[in-house]
């Protein structure tokens, strides 16, 4: 496996580039979440000057819908009306299992399965959101469970069989607040969505983040020498 001629702001203990799927789609996106900024701006703000921004509840509901489905954990922090919707999804049965698939030899993308059979066959993300916000996890632009796809072909010669995105209904508001998690509930709705990949597919969609991963590299030696 070559080397790349590339320097990403986030690397690991040994000095390998990394970058997230969230690292990834932050910089390509026309609108940061945060700032409402172009992506590839509040990406900058965020990883290169390490600004951080704080979370308004939406990623700390999302850990907790997961963590119960999951491993019935953080019940505390439900209505019994809200376990009983969580308590209809099924999991998998092996967790968060760590991803690290190599693109090159001083390159990787890190990131976490959220539940798959323990052969790795059956690959799903949670996703929680409002019934119109669910509907981007259709799209053809949502890549996470094809770069993990490839992993598992990594890992086991195989993509995966199947692949899915459980989508679970949130309702509430915390638009330009700070850690308000106690606002948001969980919905009536649970949706099943499931997705397609394909070698020629992965190729693709690992060709687009590799796009990505150059750009970031020549803005942060740019960074690094003037900055």
């Amino acid at each position: 496996m070559i080397a790349l001629d590339i320097d990403l702001p986030r690397k690991d203990d040994n000095g390998i580039n990394y970058i997230s799927y969230s690292q990834y789609t932050s910089f390509k996106s026309e609108s940061g979440f945060n700032t409402g900024l172009p992506g590839y701006q509040e990406y900058i703000r965020s990883y290169f000057l390490g600004e951080r921004f704080p979370d308004a509840g939406w990623a700390q509901f999302g850990k907790d819908v997961e963590d119960y489905i999951c491993e019935r954990k953080s019940g505390e922090t439900f209505s019994q009306r809200e376990r009983d919707v969580l308590e209809k999804v099924e999991p998998l049965g092996s967790f968060q299992i760590e991803v690290k698939l190599w693109l090159a030899s001083n390159l990787y993308l890190l990131g976490y399965i959220d539940d798959a059979t323990h052969d790795l066959m059956k690959i799903r993300d949670y996703k929680t959101g409002s019934d119109n916000s669910l509907q981007k996890y259709t799209k053809p632009d949502y890549e996470q469970l094809d770069f993990y796809s490839m992993w598992v072909k990594q890992e086991t010669g195989r993509l995966p069989n199947e692949l899915e995105v459980c989508g679970i209904e949130r309702k509430g508001n915390v638009f330009g607040l700070t850690d308000r998690r106690d606002l948001l509930t969980v919905g009536e709705k649970v949706t099943y969505i499931p997705r397609e990949t394909s070698e020629e597919r992965c190729e693709k969609v690992k060709n687009n983040l590799l796009k990505v991963v150059f750009e970031i590299s020549d803005y942060y030696k740019i960074f690094k020498k003037y900055g």
